[in-house]
């Protein structure tokens, strides 16, 4: 559950208007999530004068030192005092301080945000302890102060859907291969204005006019230069060349190239084409053939699929089953606890910890004896 939560951009308000994405911000936002969630608790007294960052303050977050800076590879220590630098902003200084010396121009455009401010290097640390003891004093969250987000209203008095067509329905009108293509593409923009036509009731006015979607009378903003046989010279459209990629004819020009050329390629290009014995001289033909049989009943398809279960709940809620590494994984939506209940269960656990932590180090104390 979440308790709290905390934000580098709320920084400013404790003093830090700068560096708001380096190490040092991100310490005093983990810092700040910790009092808040301290003070929820209503436990900052016990913690207080020893809360820096978010896992000194008494939360059990799962972490590793290889993440801190100041972490050697080599020795696989945290060296505290290079980890306290960064935590106190000694690393901008230092970077400040170079290019103050070798390069003052890169300074003044890389550093603005702080010359504006009088933030000179010597004062980074003490700015961040400002910074530091401001967030102890006061975490509570501010309220946003954006006033409500306005309802927009919604009514259906623009576009709708009236229609859909899909290739994969273009088998039903005889055309099984080459679905992807130009050809087919027309002759589902064929189906849609039919479809559409028919819905208005006007499939009588265009009948024997419907060519695609644009020629079934539907208005589609477009430009001529998306068609094939667009010259990009001329800027006109070559109609003769169009028909042909309508018709397949760049189809049937290619079955015939590699017929000739490279006959095994044609075997394994167009083995469904073969399979069905389309040869490329009846490519047009069969093309014109489904254009006639969508005019016909352009009529969708109920989906012959069945409907979708209906999963049972049980006392407990709705249930879901994960196949996880072979073994079902069975989750109930358990009751939810109220607000005080997560806060009682969440101070347990804290307390349960805290005596955990306690008996490990008496039994370490021991052992050392």
């Amino acid at each position: 559950m979440v308790l709290a939560s905390a934000y580098a951009h709320e920084l400013p308000r404790y003093g830090l208007e700068v560096g708001l994405t380096n190490y040092a911000a991100a310490y005093c936002t983990g810092l700040l999530l910790a009092c808040r969630v301290l003070k929820i608790l209503e436990m900052e007294d016990e913690y207080e004068g020893n809360v820096e960052g978010a896992l000194d303050s008494g939360l059990d977050i799962p972490h590793s030192d290889k993440r801190f800076s100041g972490f050697s590879k080599d020795s696989k220590q945290l060296d505290a005092e290079v980890h306290r630098k960064y935590i106190y902003g000694a690393h901008v200084a230092a970077y400040m301080k170079i290019l103050m010396e070798d390069e003052p121009e890169k300074y003044q455009s890389h550093s603005v945000e702080y010359i504006k401010r009088g933030i000179e290097p010597n004062g980074i640390e003490e700015l961040y302890k400002k910074v530091h003891a401001a967030i102890r004093a006061d975490p509570t969250q501010m309220k946003s102060e954006k006033g409500p987000h306005k309802q927009h209203k919604r009514a259906f008095a623009g576009d709708m859907v009236l229609a859909s067509a899909y290739a994969h329905e273009l088998p039903r009108y005889g055309l099984e291969v080459g679905l992807t293509n130009y050809a087919a593409a027309y002759c589902t923009g064929l189906l849609l204005a039919c479809r559409v036509l028919k819905i208005l009731e006007m499939e009588d006015e265009y009948e024997g006019n419907v060519e695609g979607a644009l020629d079934g009378g539907l208005d589609i903003p477009h430009s001529d230069k998306r068609f094939s046989g667009f010259s990009k010279d001329s800027k006109q459209l070559d109609a003769e060349v169009h028909r042909k990629h309508i018709y397949g004819g760049h189809v049937a020009a290619y079955m015939k190239i590699l017929m000739e050329d490279e006959p095994e390629k044609y075997q394994s290009h167009f083995v469904e084409y073969i399979k069905r014995g389309i040869e490329p001289d009846g490519i047009e033909e069969l093309h014109k053939k489904v254009h006639a049989a969508i005019r016909r009943d352009p009529t969708q398809m109920k989906s012959e699929k069945e409907p979708h279960k209906q999963h049972k709940r049980d006392k407990f809620g709705s249930l879901t089953q994960l196949l996880r590494c072979k073994r079902l994984v069975i989750l109930y939506n358990l009751k939810k606890l109220t607000c005080d209940e997560r806060k009682a269960s969440l101070i347990e656990r804290l307390n349960a910890l805290n005596a955990a932590a306690g008996a490990d180090e008496e039994m370490d104390d021991e052992d050392d004896e």
